[in-house]
């Protein structure tokens, strides 16, 4: 590394690395036309966009990526599970007489499923979030991958009925009561540690 600081740039060199700058300075300047045409075609989705960033992980790019690729209209879906069938982010548990048969996901959207990952990733780094701690959960027992999908599935879901009904993210009432009952549950059973760990050192 330190040799290659006291190398020679001749013309050609120069020549080249202009033609690289050049290049970047001008994929700069189509990003922002692009991002310029896309801020104008938001500008009668702001509601929307901010909606979407109720939901743990959605950011206002997030929010953009799942507008652009579902429109903020839901009457072209019946239902959120039409939706989500077509987006395919909603593996099937297809299991007849014992035998459990393949439940891979197609490949759907392939960009609205870019975004709902992210989304996903950063609902599971959340704090004090349901999403967060069914993400841990569901990881623990079946993988990182599939977590994945149910945590995007869960996303998508919750943009259909924001969308359809123009509401803020709610988290469910019962969920709350879960997540209230175990934490109680965990905070019973680290007491129940701390006073074993107590009786040992006594003795």
């Amino acid at each position: 590394m330190k040799k290659a600081l006291y190398g020679r740039i001749t013309e050609h060199h120069t020549f080249i690395l202009q033609l690289i700058l050049s290049s970047i300075e001008h994929i700069n300047h189509q990003i922002a036309l692009i991002e310029n045409q896309i801020d104008k075609h938001l500008i009668p989705m702001q509601e929307e966009v901010e909606l979407l960033q109720t939901i743990p992980g959605v950011s206002a790019q997030i929010a953009t990526g799942i507008l652009a690729e579902i429109g903020n209209e839901m009457e072209h879906f019946p239902s959120h599970k039409s939706l989500a069938s077509w987006a395919d982010v909603c593996p099937g548990n297809n299991e007849s007489t014992g035998k459990k048969y393949s439940s891979k996901i197609t490949h759907g959207n392939k960009y609205l499923k870019t975004t709902l990952v992210e989304a996903a990733l950063g609902a599971s780094h959340s704090k004090d979030c349901l999403m967060a701690a069914k993400h841990k959960a569901i990881a623990a027992r079946r993988g990182s991958k599939k977590v994945n999908i149910a945590i995007e599935h869960k996303i998508l879901t919750a943009s259909y009925f924001i969308l359809r009904d123009k509401t803020p993210y709610i988290q469910n009432s019962q969920n709350k009561n879960i997540a209230e009952q175990r934490r109680l549950k965990k905070i019973e059973r680290l007491e129940k540690q701390l006073r074993n760990l107590k009786s040992v050192s006594f003795n």
